[in-house]
């Protein structure tokens, strides 16, 4: 795991602070998201049933 860490530039941050740095309309755009499916379901709900669809075929 050391020798992983050494060859990552960059700094650590918490888990909780993903949210707040990702470009949401970016994901949205990449996965084909429509604001209309935001509005029954959240934007990780959305990712994980289209990867979970994907994993399927």
């Amino acid at each position: 795991m050391r020798a992983v860490e050494k060859l990552i530039n960059g700094k650590e941050i918490d888990l909780k602070e993903l949210e707040d740095r990702a470009n949401k309309a970016q994901i949205q755009k990449h996965y084909k998201i429509s604001s209309v499916e935001l509005g029954i379901s959240s934007l990780a709900d959305a990712i994980t049933c289209r990867i979970a669809a994907r994993d399927a075929l």
